[in-house]
């Protein structure tokens, strides 16, 4: 399958940024706050997936914010430039 490029597609909107960004604060809080749990009550496995998401969510946000584009592995999602 071949990815499209970022010459190839559309930036991502600012409104959509802005949400990306409330939910990139709250998944890096989620992963600081489960990782805090972890220490203070014995360890449950369902602790771990929380992390796993937590961290997955936060890298696909923070890279849609920062960057403006979603991860590479993401690009087909975006749409195609317009020549306007």
């Amino acid at each position: 399958m071949k990815y499209p490029t970022r010459n190839e597609v559309a930036k991502v909107k600012t409104f959509y940024r802005i949400c990306a960004g409330f939910l990139f604060f709250f998944s890096a809080l989620e992963v600081l706050l489960v990782c805090f749990i972890m220490f203070i009550e014995p360890f449950e496995l369902i602790m771990l997936s929380g992390v796993f998401i937590g961290l997955v969510l936060s890298h696909i946000s923070g890279s849609v914010v920062f960057t403006s584009f979603a991860p590479k592995y993401l690009l087909f999602t975006h749409g195609a430039k317009s020549d306007n």
